[in-house]
């Protein structure tokens, strides 16, 4: 038993995912699944072939509650290729005085492909959170990732005046850092109207690939990339990481400039077009 498990109580979900992925005579298969709480995987799908496969994480509470703790743990051995998603957006919820936690770990085997691409993050007026994702990739293993966070609900007439959103994202190759970013957002902190922050926007998205060639035609077409509304920034850093990141009003914009970038980038990545998740478009 965990330090996590032993801290159960009626008023917090605690949970913890932990999946081993592998490839078996050319096929990507769940290996491994281990959880605790409300997380689960669903079964694995192979809508582009045995070697890839799609797979569905699931909270079924639908939402982060104060004091409520998450893990997920995912590992992908050599020659494993797999796209995981979710469902629904992640809501997280108002809190008076504990923290929402939500903490995901993923490790990339050589020669191994991981795709981490959840739907968006939606942080209610006053949530309180702490949210951190770790890649350690090796040396042959190639990774595309995103995170899209939402500040408040606007079609509520909501927006974020109070509540406190920490994040840390951090990108490794075989144990070295190549890139560690942090956020730390107050409710109404001046920097969500500046033109150095987020220009009076409330959706932002950052996308990170690695494990590609990533060429002056490849940067061109995804700087080339025009979704209405939708401010897109691209980085190519020396140690072959590429970042993306993108500020807008609203949630489906977003939605459609991360799979254009995703989309462009993917055939360097993998040598497959793009097959968005058929959930996306339920």
């Amino acid at each position: 038993m965990t330090a996590l498990h032993q801290h159960v109580t009626q008023r917090q979900w605690l949970a913890e995912l932990k999946l081993s992925i592998e490839s078996r005579a050319g096929r990507t298969i769940l290996a491994q699944s281990h959880h605790f709480g409300p997380l689960r995987i669903q079964k694995l799908l192979y809508p582009e072939g045995p070697q890839c496969a799609q797979a569905l994480i699931i909270h079924p509470p639908g939402g982060i509650a104060a004091g409520d703790q998450l893990k997920i743990d995912v590992s992908v051995a050599p020659a494993a290729d797999i796209q995981l998603t979710t469902p629904g957006a992640t809501k997280w919820y108002r809190c008076q005085t504990a923290i929402s936690e939500q903490d995901i770990q993923m490790t990339i085997g050589d020669n191994a492909y991981l795709e981490w691409l959840p739907q968006e993050s939606i942080y209610f007026d006053g949530a309180r959170t702490r949210q951190s994702i770790s890649v350690n990739c090796h040396e042959r293993g190639s990774t595309c990732g995103w995170e899209m966070t939402v500040l408040g609900r606007r079609q509520s007439g909501e927006t974020f005046k109070q509540g406190r959103l920490r994040q840390s994202i951090k990108i490794n190759r075989q144990g070295k850092l190549l890139w560690h970013e942090r956020v730390a957002l107050e409710g109404s902190d001046p920097l969500l109207k500046s033109v150095i922050g987020w220009r009076d926007r409330h959706v932002s998205a950052t996308l990170w690939a690695l494990g590609m060639a990533a060429d002056d035609s490849l940067i061109e077409a995804c700087r080339a990339i025009n979704i209405s509304g939708v401010m897109i920034g691209l980085t190519r850093m020396d140690n072959g990481l590429l970042l993306a990141r993108t500020l807008a009003h609203d949630v489906e914009s977003t939605h459609k400039a991360m799979t254009a970038l995703w989309s462009c980038l993917r055939p360097a990545l993998c040598g497959r077009a793009a097959m968005p998740p058929r959930i996306w478009a339920t």
